[in-house]
């Protein structure tokens, strides 16, 4: 845990490179933590390439720290841990081409976790699909200039099918709140 906290590239917040659900991670307890746990302990690498990360918002500690704050219940569920007993730590390291996240995470209580290739296809399918939320929603939803305006008309309780909401691929509700173009 010291070598990615401490890491010379390693984007600091606070005094080291330590994220987790704390607000500030102490290092030293979190050694000690991990020191006298008993059970298994994985460590994941998030990677991606640096054009990536910058064209992303995900250049920097924050972004990341974020994204696993915000998935750490999908995290748990996916190595089957019970929330109340789910413990991570991450830090990302700024490397040249290839800026990654190394992630050490387990449970409190010894032979709970289990991580099958499930899992792991899990995690990755999530974090992936946050981390790359508006590419796919550009490339999945129809090229069509008035396509966003729709959906959110229809979305409105008085729509255009009389007040019916409807099922269609949701633009976004931040796409909704926005002026209207046209």
């Amino acid at each position: 845990m010291k070598y990615i906290a401490t890491r010379p590239r390693a984007e600091r917040l606070g005094n080291y490179g330590l994220f987790s659900d704390e607000e500030n991670v102490d290092l030293e307890k979190a050694m000690d933590e991990l020191d006298h746990y008993t059970g298994n302990v994985w460590t994941h690498i998030l990677s991606l390439k640096r054009e990536d990360a910058v064209r992303l918002g995900y250049d920097n500690a924050k972004a990341w720290r974020n994204l696993l704050r915000a998935n750490r219940n999908d995290i748990a569920a996916a190595m089957n841990i019970s929330l109340g007993n789910f413990r991570w730590y991450a830090a990302l390291h700024d490397e040249g081409e290839h800026p990654h996240v190394h992630m050490m995470a387990w449970s409190t209580m010894s032979g709970e976790a289990h991580l099958t290739k499930d899992g792991i296809q899990q995690i990755k399918s999530t974090l992936m699909n946050q981390i790359f939320k508006q590419e796919m929603r550009h490339t999945y939803l129809p090229h069509e200039p008035d396509l966003p305006r729709q959906l959110c008309a229809a979305r409105r309780p008085n729509g255009p099918a009389g007040g019916s909401e409807t099922q269609a691929e949701d633009p976004g509700e931040e796409d909704c709140d926005g002026p209207q173009a046209g």
